[in-house]
């Protein structure tokens, strides 16, 4: 079994860009509203690395029972170069709306209408984060998209909807999967290539997936003070050809491509 190490790869395509990063010095805003384990800690993360590469991040803590209006006011004051949403919102709020007030000149998650339409139609330059970082793993490892099966496990804007697009127009048969699909097992162990991104820990087991499949485990959850993934890694080792984890594969990846993403729009490449 091949063990992704998202960091190495990350680290590498870091060391290409840092010197402009720092030349640039662009700033990013992140919101966040309430308080949720998960993106406590991948906030965290994103501030630690973008800041010790020139990236300024100023993060903006908003209260649970905040309204939708008083959010979108939130977001259009920001005068950083890029601006992101911090998921998920309560749920409470109006999140298509909250989302779409992100500037198009500013969105580096690709969430807002204009930008994710974009994306969709294959125009623009900015790409999801997620789409990079499993477009990076599969090159990395010389592995072919074109006429495989390709089952993804959740159907969320970060994860499921980009990546199902992206296989798409690469050739790929793509099979969606939900909360409601019955006997998940049968679309996992006929895929060549699985990505999880539905947030449930341990979802995806050994006796789930056919010997040298491809799993890319994208599902982040806090359990016991832990960040854990879709996958049972362990029940996995004995099957897969290629096993991207969590922590440690597809995230720092996604964070190397929000930054490249801030790059563009502060140069005004979108």
């Amino acid at each position: 079994m091949i063990l992704v190490n998202g960091k190495r790869i990350a680290q590498e395509k870091f060391s290409k860009i840092e010197e402009e990063l720092k030349e640039k010095s662009p700033s990013l805003g992140v919101l966040q509203v309430g308080k949720n384990k998960v993106s406590d800690v991948y906030v965290d993360i994103k501030k630690k690395e973008f800041q010790k590469r020139g990236i300024l991040v100023s993060v903006y803590n908003l209260e649970e029972n905040i309204s939708t209006e008083e959010v979108v006011e939130k977001i259009k004051s920001l005068e950083e170069d890029g601006v992101m949403v911090q998921l998920p919102l309560p749920e409470n709020l109006d999140r298509e709306k909250i989302l779409s007030a992100i500037p198009e000149e500013k969105d580096v998650d690709v969430l807002s209408h204009k930008v994710c339409g974009m994306f969709y139609k294959g125009i623009g330059e900015i790409t999801p984060p997620v789409v990079g970082a499993v477009k990076s793993i599969l090159a990395e490892n010389n592995i072919l998209i074109k006429g495989k099966v390709v089952t993804i496990v959740g159907v969320g804007d970060l994860v499921g909807k980009p990546l199902s697009v992206f296989f798409a127009r690469e050739g790929a048969t793509v099979v969606t999967t939900n909360i409601h699909t019955v006997n998940l097992k049968f679309f996992t162990e006929n895929a060549d290539i699985i990505v999880s991104g539905a947030g449930v820990p341990g979802l995806i087991k050994g006796d789930m997936i056919k010997k040298d499949s491809v799993v890319i485990d994208a599902g982040t959850s806090s359990m016991s003070e832990k960040i854990k993934g879709d996958v049972d890694k362990d029940g996995l080792k004995m099957k897969t050809g290629l096993l991207s984890p969590v922590p440690g594969g597809v995230g720092p990846l996604t964070i190397y491509f929000l930054a490249e993403n801030l790059l563009k729009l502060k140069k005004n490449e979108y």
